[in-house]
């Protein structure tokens, strides 16, 4: 009797001993993605990479340079297969707010770019014309062009603060046989484009603010499509 007592017990140890501990569940607290890159992940969609920067401080990007203009409020280029373009100013005596004119803010030469502003009342209205045919592309905002002259980033400008059907946001250019081609874009709804522009790494970068004034901070984010800027 002694000895199945024994045996007994000794199973029971044994029993014991070999059971297998449950892995420790090992919670991974991840950062909090605040709301200004939610809200820019899903205007993004999967479209494109997106990381929190430091900041914005050293973008670059081609420039239009200066060249003489008429100062009458009109513009007139003349294209390199003789092409006129022509920009007319518009004076109305009786409706001041319905009046415009426009700038020449220059030619960028790696992309054969000219740039012209058109001036409204509570508005501005950007074009693009092609040095070497003429041809003419609206814009939202004046370019700021990557150095390898691929591609343009053109944020929207104020209007949304005047216009229901004008959302804050950017959009990104790629220009094929020298015609800017949307590549993608975003639309915002609580938050608009401070500034953007190219890194040194060839990548964009874009710093945020929020539309409520009592957000008072600035975010900042690199952004590159899928295929990256090629």
């Amino acid at each position: 009797m002694k000895k199945l007592i024994l045996l007994a017990a000794v199973l029971i140890f044994s029993a014991c001993t070999d059971k297998k501990e449950s892995p420790v569940k090992v919670e991974i607290n991840t950062p909090e993605v605040n709301a200004a890159e939610k809200e820019l992940r899903t205007a993004l969609r999967e479209s494109v990479f997106i990381k929190a920067i430091n900041s914005t401080d050293n973008l670059s990007g081609l420039s239009f340079h200066k060249i003489a203009a008429d100062s009458s409020g009109s513009v007139v280029i003349k294209a390199d297969n003789e092409n006129i373009v022509q920009f007319k100013a518009y004076t109305d005596a009786k409706f001041e707010t319905e009046s415009y004119g426009y700038s020449l803010l220059g030619l960028e030469p790696k992309t054969g770019f000219y740039c012209v502003e058109q001036n409204l009342w509570e508005d501005q209205k950007y074009f693009l014309v092609q040095k070497s045919d003429g041809l003419k592309y609206e814009i939202a905002n004046e370019p700021v062009i990557s150095t390898n002259g691929k591609w343009l980033f053109v944020k929207q400008n104020d209007c949304f603060r005047m216009f229901d059907d004008c959302p804050p946001g950017f959009t990104v250019y790629f220009l094929k046989s020298g015609k800017p081609e949307p590549d993608f874009d975003a639309k915002l709804s609580n938050y608009y484009i401070d500034r953007g522009g190219w890194l040194p790494n060839g990548q964009l970068a874009i710093c945020l603010k929020a539309i409520d004034s009592k957000d008072k901070k600035e975010y900042y984010f690199e952004i590159s499509p899928k295929g990256g800027f090629r």
